[in-house]
């Protein structure tokens, strides 16, 4: 049993594994496509912590480019208030989930999970493109708020653990290795690393074992 703020639910998640070839590591580095989102990834991350980004126009623009962000101006008024506010903080997805929803009253699984990983880049990104090549997806809307919030979590932390384990495999040292010879001037973290590159492989089965 799992207790949250809205009670004691029981979740079973199975865990799926990263498969990924050496061929498919070199194309996804070699698109310029991956070269363009690496570079705004890191203008982002090298700014967020440099300013009030509550006001800040072309940090907002930015981050909404990248991130895919198409909601309306309260909406993002918002986002971006509690993004300035965990800057110096701990902030935990879990944390930040509830109190994203306390506050929109919307159950805002990707967008929290991108908020934190801006914060703490060690963190996983919950992304459609990424849970498809894994296997994965997120909990039906129709659960009850509670239980969905709780299998939200759970899947965040399937995906860190996903990570972790893959990348402590030779294939993974190798994507690691491969993507720092490449781009030796850019210091990310490995998950960013990871994450970015499959989001550049989607649509392929054939990267997920279960």
């Amino acid at each position: 049993m799992c207790e949250d703020m809205f009670g004691k639910i029981t979740v079973a998640h199975k865990l799926n594994e990263i498969h990924i070839t050496n061929k498919q590591i070199y194309l996804a580095l070699s698109k310029k496509e991956f070269k363009r989102g690496l570079e705004k990834y890191r203008w982002i991350q090298e700014h967020v912590h440099l300013q009030d980004i509550r006001e800040n126009e072309e940090f907002q623009r930015k981050f909404n480019g990248f991130y895919r962000i198409r909601r309306n101006q309260a909406w993002r008024k918002t986002f971006y208030k509690f993004l300035e506010k965990s800057k110096d903080k701990r902030v935990t997805f879990k944390n930040m989930l509830e109190a994203f929803y306390k506050e929109t009253g919307r159950v805002e699984a990707s967008f929290v999970s991108k908020l934190v990983a801006t914060i703490n880049p060690n963190l996983p990104v919950i992304d459609s493109v990424v849970l498809k090549n894994l296997g994965l997806k997120l909990p039906s809307p129709n659960l009850s708020t509670g239980e969905r919030i709780l299998k939200i979590n759970k899947l965040h932390k399937d995906l860190k653990t996903i990570y972790t384990k893959y990348l402590k495999t030779g294939r993974g040292k190798y994507l690691i290795e491969s993507f720092r010879k490449k781009y030796s001037n850019i210091n990310i973290t490995d998950t960013k690393i990871l994450d970015l590159i499959l989001w550049q492989i989607r649509g392929r089965k054939s990267n997920v074992s279960s």
